[in-house]
């Protein structure tokens, strides 16, 4: 996209929203045009809930790149 190699690299994140405490959001917005309760994706596990079940994704990121040729971008 810059034409160039990346020189430095910091990134973190976490797993802030998709937690137990929060699981009230997806009551609160209810279903989808499917039908579906609100943050299901279509290629989860029946009865998968994305504030209780076991995983190991962040749902948040940043990150802050420099490439060799000195341009700079953020994500």
């Amino acid at each position: 996209m810059v034409g160039s190699r990346g020189r430095q690299v910091a990134s973190f994140g976490g797993l802030n929203f998709f937690v137990p405490e929060n699981a009230c959001h997806s009551e609160r917005i209810g279903l989808d045009e499917n039908r579906e309760p609100a943050y299901s994706t279509w290629r989860r596990p029946i009865n998968f809930d994305p504030f209780t079940a076991d995983k190991n994704i962040v749902d948040n990121q940043v990150a802050i790149i420099e490439y060799e040729n000195g341009v700079r971008t953020t994500f």
